[in-house]
């Protein structure tokens, strides 16, 4: 029956031991609690390896004095981070210390001390730990409670029965020490895991409204843009001008197309007609401000709207566009514009359409490539 009780031992004080040591984020009292196991593991490896002679229960009991005075140590003691190194090495070295005073001196005086009163003492030494459990820890109280009744039964192990019931509650009292620390370990293990989805379901939730962004920018850019030229179709670039009255500020508008543009899709059809409206669009992009807004106001006409610019610099600005599309075009065109300036010509968006069109059609008169002003002053 004791070699039955030495290798229960043996074996879960190892699992519990080697799960401790090698799971790197439990909590530094419970690691500090399983390194303890190391004791009765090495203790109970002695008669097996060194010394037949020293007797299998009284080495049980040694391993299980020194466990429980460890226990009541770390239930009383708050351990750190930085203290558990220091008591891992008191702990190992400490117990090779023990082993090899039993191994060498066997302390025969203490084995011969009446069984009643090491039986008593040990039951004090239990009975003191299921005191010191916290109420969370009902497992490891458990454990206790079983080894408690354990060392009960075996004042009476001279009837045999009692001695086997023992031997069971001992077993108990082991398993249920293993399955503390194994939920401790599972439980930190779970937390982890589930951080770990957290994270990973942050991540993928940000990347989906990442996309959902990108897809409503896109459908906005798509309900906002002419398809040809990128710049603002002519719902987009009208609202602009009414938005731009509202703040009551002034600014002015350039209204211009393309001079005989029809002569270029009869002479060289509608795929260059549409190449001089996207070249079109790119010098006028290329020759206005990153605050200005250009849109296609239909066909081969085009309007640029103006913020903080009077009729004046709005000349210059017309002046400067008309130039470049006369030198960068390609095909070779030119371009006739008319402008309109808030408030002066008009104080609606109608208003300053229909001055910046007059604008455009004296221009035409003029005998095209030329910029007028179609307002009063």
């Amino acid at each position: 029956m004791d070699k039955i009780i030495f290798l229960i031992i043996i074996c879960f004080s190892f699992l519990i031991f080697f799960s401790t040591i090698t799971c790197k984020k439990l909590n530094t009292n419970i690691k500090v609690r399983g390194i303890m196991f190391f004791v009765p593991f090495l203790l109970c490896i002695i008669p097996f390896v060194f010394n037949e002679d020293v007797y299998l229960s009284e080495m049980v009991y040694m391993a299980e004095v020194v466990l429980m005075i460890s226990i009541s140590i770390s239930l009383i003691c708050k351990f750190r981070k930085n203290t558990y190194r220091c008591v891992q090495v008191i702990i190992f070295i400490g117990t090779i210390l023990l082993a090899t005073i039993l191994y060498k001196i066997q302390l025969i005086g203490f084995f011969n001390i009446s069984n009643i009163i090491k039986n008593i003492f040990i039951l004090i030494l239990i009975s003191f730990n299921i005191i010191l459990v916290k109420k969370d820890e009902k497992i490891f109280w458990q454990a206790l409670v079983n080894l408690l009744i354990s060392y009960v039964l075996i004042i009476f192990k001279d009837i045999i029965i009692f001695s086997y019931i023992s031997t069971l509650f001992k077993f108990m009292a082991y398993f249920y020490f293993y399955m503390y620390f194994f939920k401790r370990i599972n439980i930190k293990d779970k937390n982890k895991e589930k951080i770990l989805s957290n994270k990973s379901s942050k991540l993928e939730f940000e990347k989906q409204l990442f996309h959902m962004k990108l897809h409503n920018e896109r459908l906005l850019n798509k309900a906002q843009k002419d398809a040809l030229t990128q710049a603002y179709n002519k719902t987009t670039i009208l609202d602009i001008i009414g938005k731009s009255i509202k703040l009551e500020k002034r600014f002015s508008v350039l209204m211009y197309d393309i001079d005989n543009f029809k002569k270029i899709n009869d002479v060289h059809g509608h795929i260059t007609g549409d190449k001089a409206i996207k070249n079109l669009a790119y010098i006028s992009k290329r020759s206005i401000r990153d605050v200005d807004s250009l849109g296609r106001y239909g066909g081969d006409e085009f309007i640029i709207v103006l913020p903080d610019i009077s009729h004046k610099g709005a000349t210059y600005v017309a002046e400067r566009i008309r130039q470049n599309v006369s030198c960068d075009s390609n095909p070779r065109f030119t371009i006739s514009i008319g402008i309109s300036s808030y408030p002066h010509d008009g104080r609606t968006v109608d208003e300053l359409i229909q001055v910046a069109d007059k604008g455009l059609y004296m221009s035409k008169e003029k005998g095209k490539n030329a910029v007028s002003h179609g307002g009063a002053i």
